[in-house]
Parts: C-alpha cells; structure tokens; sequence
C-alpha cells in the first residue's frame, strides 16, 4: 500500500524540482486554512502576514520549513524573493 502524499510533500518537491520561486506559490498547493491550523495561528494573524511576509517571525518561518520539510534557508530566500518581486513591482 502506497502512502498518500501530503500536500507538504508536494510543495517540498516543487521547490526541489524549481517549479516554485515566490512564497505565495506555496498556497497553490495547500490551502491557507490548513497551514495555519498546522501553524497553530490564527486565521486573520496568517492572511495579515501572507500579504506582509516580512511580519512572519523567525520562529514562524522555521516552522513552515519544517512543515515542508525544507531547510529554513529555503523558505526564507522564497520570502525574499517574493519581497523583492513586490518592490520591483511597485518601482
């Protein structure tokens, strides 16, 4: 019998594979609701912080790491480059 994979396992092999660049890309795959019960947040606190990704703490972001399965670093750098995609946006 096959295990079904999660929707953390997914993600974690869509960011190895490159597929996804942006930490927003991570919520095509897994819902919000999800992730933040997981997260053991709020659901307002975890969408505030969605469209702010900088206002994650650290502890937040380690969290999600390991939820995926990632190291912190990638999850950090996702957070970046979703921050930097959004100044260069608005430049």
């Amino acid at each position: 019998m096959t295990a079904k994979r999660t929707g953390y396992e997914t993600i974690k092999i869509l960011i190895e594979a490159g597929h996804i660049k942006q930490f927003d890309q991570i919520f095509d795959t897994v819902s919000r609701t999800n992730m933040a019960k997981d997260l053991g947040m709020n659901y307002q606190t975890f969408i505030y912080r969605l469209k702010r990704p900088v206002a994650f703490t650290l502890e937040q972001l380690i969290a999600i790491a390991n939820l995926i399965g990632v190291e912190r670093l990638v999850i950090i750098e996702l957070v970046l480059k979703q921050v930097d995609a959004k100044k260069k946006g608005k430049s």
